[in-house]
């Protein structure tokens, strides 16, 4: 049987690794952080009851990105409060206070962790429910010591907080929003959620829209891991042999030195590409420019390569079928 680091696509909520019941709410945990910066961590928090709530606290190090799937989340934000929905995506730098709330039963928020190590977190405390802490009071431990030893730090809830819209809010990306948006190519829409400035300068998260029967081609090995999430439609992956089908909901996970292909062949297919190492945005600026001022540029198949390996981006190509 493959592990989650072997699987290519992940099937929600079945293949998730491991699973951390809170009694009202649920952490689905499906990739575990990799390398030494600790990025592409992927866990899935389910909340069961309305009214569940993460309490004010935050985190010393690291950033959480929550992409809300389903359901209606109150978030507070250094004392602001907003309402999210389905589409929102929620980007908490360390040390910004906050906390989460359900208003809804059922809401279901994708939690991708940079430098995080929320796994570790889940499965330390495992073991102090199995029973591997030894001292008097566990959850008195837990609070003082096991937190702050994990970089989270537990605050005092504010006596009141300001109701604001969302789209005020820095750290939100509202449904139907992007820091910046890319049309150049046909067959595919390019929308930035997440800057790399605000994920520790590592990464950056796209929105890609593709039309049906249009490819993305990695067919060099190269050393980075892919992380995609289906938003909707439906895409064919190509990758290490075997062909495998992706919808809504299933994550794709790409081993480094794995060349592949993605299609699109569903009717509207949206796809979350989480972990882009390569730097797009200033890739397709640079291409936007020069698709306006020096047109027969983006003509030359030398000066799309050299773009290409100026910006780190290892894509082969994007044809149409």
């Amino acid at each position: 049987m493959k592990t989650n680091k072997e699987k290519i696509v992940l099937k929600t909520p079945v293949d998730a690794s491991f699973v951390y019941d809170y009694g009202n709410s649920a952490a689905l945990m499906y990739i575990a952080p990799s390398g030494d910066k600790q990025i592409n961590e992927v866990i899935d928090t389910v909340y069961h009851e309305k009214g569940c709530r993460v309490p004010y606290h935050y985190n010393a190090r690291g950033a959480e990105t929550f992409l809300i799937q389903n359901g209606l989340i109150e978030v507070t934000l250094y004392g602001k409060t907003c309402e999210c929905e389905a589409g929102d995506i929620i980007n908490i730098p360390s040390d910004c206070p906050y906390s989460l709330k359900a208003l809804e039963e059922g809401c279901h928020v994708r939690g991708v962790y940079t430098g995080v190590d929320e796994w570790s977190r889940h499965k330390d405390l495992e073991l102090i429910e199995g029973g591997e802490f030894t001292g008097s009071d566990p959850a008195d431990h837990i609070e003082k010591e096991f937190w702050p030893a994990h970089h989270r730090h537990t605050l005092t809830e504010p006596a009141c907080t300001e109701p604001v819209e969302k789209s005020a809010l820095p750290q939100i990306t509202t449904k139907g929003s992007s820091i910046y948006k890319y049309d150049g190519w046909a067959g595919i829409s390019c929308e930035l959620k997440v800057g790399r400035w605000n994920l520790k300068r590592v990464k950056e998260i796209w929105l890609f829209t593709i039309e049906k029967g249009y490819q993305l081609q990695y067919r060099k090995p190269n050393p980075n891991e892919r992380l995609y999430c289906v938003k909707s439609g439906k895409f064919k992956v190509n990758a290490g042999g075997e062909a495998q089908n992706a919808v809504a909901g299933d994550i794709i996970h790409i081993p480094p030195y794995t060349p592949f292909d993605l299609t699109a062949v569903g009717e509207k297919n949206e796809i979350y590409d989480l972990n882009v190492s390569s730097r797009l945005f200033r890739m397709l600026e640079i291409l936007e420019l020069a698709q306006r001022d020096e047109p027969e540029k983006p003509e030359d198949p030398e000066w799309l390569e050299w773009l290409l390996g100026f910006s780190n981006c290892y894509l082969t190509g994007f044809v149409k079928l």
